[in-house]
This record gives structure tokens, sequence and C-alpha cells, in this order.
């Protein structure tokens, strides 16, 4: 008697346990040390919030009439994208090559200004080119990063010593300048965070670091009364003060915490927010779209925003871990530096939790050069975590830390 085999039907947990697998396999890759997707899926998140909530921004409601601001976003977010793989298949080593030539082109941009730029209430910040309004202090955010990578790079012992600091400060010291004779006190907050992420991942020794951190607040008092415009001193001591200047200098920071409560958990829901629309709110399109956001997408999606710059800040830092490259090293931190500052002080203005320094979101706000920046500097980094080659020379000093 011939007996048949048994034919079982395979398990129904077996289609959830590849589901399972796939998943759990893509969140490895994701969270891989220097893994590039780790900075283009954020970047690709924020690009598109940014997009949905300056179109929804774009609406006038005293007017009733819909601005353009969403459409030529769209433009440049289309630019972004040419900037961002544009930049991603630039080699790190052709950077540093070309570092002082970066931010020479960088620094001439900005010392334009005074010869040929447009002054916008008050402000000095512009180069007009038909159409197109370019911001010559975005674009020296990344000159002087690439810049300072090419000079730290292969410092080594010299670091160790005030003399090795002088040549960085003096690189960073020139664009500061320039950028708070514009004025624009935002911006020049950048600067110096990057630098002194670069210099420790470098490997800067403990005293040097520890004595210019003393110079550079000893100098606070005199830049108070010396650099500082006395609009902007006004503005920090409304941030101290707000209920003081609530019909002043304070009245757009209490009006945007008015609007971000307004939001609640769920928020008003997408184009239904109040404050910005009716004009309580001003810049709401440039620099407090958080404030829209918070409003209309109430706490839940301004979290999920904030968890996109948390996803694209550990990218950043995971690349320059992973990296044996210095230059791509350093580039990536000084660019996670700027971004973490820009993200901190920018909702942090919107919150009522810092002063209005007029700085842009990264990705979000409405503005070109911004984005188009922000989009080559990411992209810059994309490139580096591709390319993990080690190019030591023999000039190399101790490695670089970052931890």
């Amino acid at each position: 008697m011939t007996r048949v085999a048994d034919t079982a039907d395979p398990p129904a947990t077996s289609g959830l346990s590849n589901l399972v697998g796939w998943l759990s396999r893509g969140l490895a890759v994701l969270l891989r040390p220097g893994s590039g997707l780790s900075v283009v899926l954020p970047v690709a998140g924020l690009l598109i919030v940014g997009l949905v909530f300056i179109d929804s921004a774009s609406f006038d409601a005293r007017s009733a009439r819909t601005l353009a601001y969403g459409k030529k976003q769209l433009i440049w977010a289309l630019a972004g994208a040419v900037a961002f793989a544009t930049a991603c298949r630039v080699r790190p080593s052709w950077l540093a090559r070309h570092a002082w030539l970066i931010y020479g082109l960088g620094l001439a941009l900005l010392a334009a200004l005074l010869v040929v730029g447009t002054r916008v209430n008050g402000a000095n910040r512009w180069i007009v080119l038909g159409p197109v309004r370019i911001t010559p202090s975005e674009f020296m955010k990344l000159a002087l990063v690439i810049g300072l990578a090419g000079q730290l790079r292969y410092q080594g012992e010299r670091l160790r010593s005030l003399g090795g600091l002088v040549r960085p400060f003096l690189l960073t010291g020139i664009p500061l300048l320039l950028v708070l004779r514009q004025p624009d006190l935002g911006t020049s907050l950048t600067f110096l965070p990057a630098l002194f992420a670069m210099l420790f991942v470098a490997g800067v020794g403990r005293r040097p670091l520890l004595i210019s951190l003393g110079g550079l607040a000893s100098a606070v008092p005199v830049a108070w009364f010396t650099v500082l415009h006395r609009y902007q001193r006004m503005r920090i001591l409304a941030f101290l003060d707000p209920e003081e200047h609530a019909l002043g200098v304070a009245y757009q920071s209490i009006q945007s915490v008015i609007a971000v409560g307004n939001g609640g958990l769920d928020g008003r829901g997408l184009g239904l927010g109040t404050m910005g629309r009716l004009g309580f709110v001003p810049a709401r399109h440039t620099d407090f779209i958080f404030t829209v956001i918070a409003e209309e997408g109430g706490f839940w999606v301004a979290s999920g925003v904030l968890v996109l710059y948390l996803w694209l800040l550990l990218g950043l830092l995971s690349v320059a871990l992973a990296t044996r490259e210095p230059f791509g090293r350093l580039a990536a931190t000084g660019v996670a530096a700027i971004l973490a500052v820009q993200v901190a002080v920018n909702v942090g203005m919107t919150l009522g939790v810092a002063p209005v320094t007029g700085l842009p979101l990264p990705f979000l706000s409405y503005g070109g050069s911004s984005l188009v920046l922000w989009c080559g500097a990411t992209g810059c980094a994309f490139g580096v975590a591709t390319r993990r080659v080690a190019t030591f020379g023999r000039r190399d000093g101790p490695p670089a830390r970052l931890l």
C-alpha cells in the first residue's frame, strides 16, 4: 500500500515573519552608523513638510488671496534637489584641495554686499540678480565649514598651543564681522559653535580651548555696546521681560507663543490656523514657519518635525564617526553644529525661550538661498558617507576625536 506524504500548508505566520524580518533589516540599514540614508530620508521629509506648510501660510485672510510663496518654494526645492545630487558626487578630496578657493568665494560674496548689496528694512543682506535675491551669509556657512576643515585636518600637535588657534579664529572672525556689519545677528551666532565643534574633533588642547572660551566670554560686554545695534539689544531685553515690551519688540514672540498654544495636541487643521492667517504672527512663512506648523499641525506634528531634525543631526554625527577621512569628518561635524544651533535658536524664539534673531529654520523656512545651502551641505555629508576612504597624510597628527 503506497503512502501519500502529508503536505502541510505553510504556517499563517510565515508571511508576517518575513515582513518583520524585512522591516528589521531595513531598520538596521537606516540606523547603521554612517549610513547615507540617515541623511537623505530626514532631508526629504523636511522638504515635504516645508512645502506643505509654506503653501498653507501663503493664504492671507485679510486680503482673501493666496500669495505665490508655495509655488516659488517648490522651484527652490527642485533647485535644492539638484544641489544635493551635485554635492554628493563631489569627492571630499576635491573639496579639501579647493577649500581656500571656496572659502575665498564665500568671503568675496560677503564683501560684495558693501558695494552692490540691497538694503531691506535697514539690513544689507541681499544681492539682487534680476528676479533672484541671493543671501551671501547663507553660503558663507558652508564655505566657512569647508575652509576650517581644510585648515584643521592636518594640524596635529599645533592645536595643543594657543598659537595653533590663531588661523582658525581669523578664518572665522573675518566673515563673522562682515555678517554683523549687515547687521545679521542670527547667522553670526552659528559661526562660533561650528568653529569650537570642529576644533574639538580636530584634537584641540584643553588649556587653549578654555583660554579662548574665557576670552570670548570677557568680550561679551564690549560687544554689547560696540557691536550690537540698538534694536538687537532691545530684542534681548524684550526676551528677558516680554510683558514690558508686549506691544513693541516682543509682540512677534508673544503672538507666536499664543499661536503655538492655540494648536493644542492635534492642531487646528491644515489651512485653518487663525493667528498666522490673520496676520497676528509676522514673517509666518519665513522665520516663524514653526509657529504655523505647531498651530495647524499641533503638538504631534511639531514633535515629528523635531524628530526629523534629531534624525538628521544623528545621521550627520554618525557620518563623522564612521569616516576615516579627516576632512570629511570635520566637515560633517561643522554642518551638524550649525544645524543644531540654527534649529535650537529658531524653535526657541517661536516658543518664547530664546530672543528673536531672524534666523530661518533649515529646509522649512521660505527662501531659496537657505534651502539650496542646506541641500548642498547635506549632499556633501552624503558624499562623505559613501566614500569612507582613509586619506591620512604624513602631516597627520593624533587621531581626531568626536566623543
